[in-house]
């Protein structure tokens, strides 16, 4: 079980400029579901591991459901012959370089985790969370396309004891800060 690392995303600009950043950010994800946001609608995972990663959780969600039917865990037999009726992957994409993309890319180690979003005049409010880090890379990414927005990612992990913000207007950044949590800057 991951470390959670809390954020608020607030961006910031005209109407227009947060219609579209609201549309590009509800997705849909690698899997194909909508949300409030999503990392892959501006960076997007890789169809190679999403492919592998689909037919891996069909594969652990078809296990789930021979035990169920069964009432005991499936024998080592049973396992295989479901592996081979199905062409299952040894591994998920994200076992053989998913995760490693995911933190090179968005930062942390899975997509926006449990996203919800408040509206007020002139700004959307993301708060959602991350596994272990922050999404800064991503962030950075949603500024780059989004040049005419002003984006202030705050975060903070409370397990491993730091927190920050950073904010990014113009495409690029122009603020960063980092403080103990209850050292809080403001």
């Amino acid at each position: 079980m991951p470390n959670w690392c809390f954020s608020t995303l607030v961006v910031t600009g005209s109407p227009e400029e947060l219609a579209a950043f609201r549309q590009k950010a509800e997705g849909p994800n690698a899997f194909g579901d909508p949300g409030v946001l999503t990392f892959h609608a501006f960076v997007p995972y890789p169809e190679e591991y999403a492919r592998l990663d689909k037919a891996h959780i069909a594969y652990t969600r078809a296990i789930a459901v021979r035990k169920r039917i069964l009432g005991r865990i499936p024998t080592d037999r049973e396992v295989a012959e479901l592996k081979k009726e199905l062409n299952a992957p040894e591994k998920s994409g994200y076992e053989i370089g998913g995760m490693n993309w995911c933190y090179d890319h968005w930062g942390t180690r899975w997509d926006a985790n449990q996203p919800e979003l408040e509206e007020e005049a002139g700004a959307l409010i993301y708060r959602f969370s991350t596994a272990w880090s922050p999404p800064i890379p991503v962030v950075r990414a949603m500024a780059a396309q989004h040049p005419r927005l002003t984006l202030e990612l705050e975060y903070e992990e409370g397990w491993e004891g730091y927190a920050g913000r950073c904010r990014f207007a113009g495409g690029v950044l122009i603020e960063e800060a980092e403080w103990e949590p209850e050292e809080r800057e403001d």
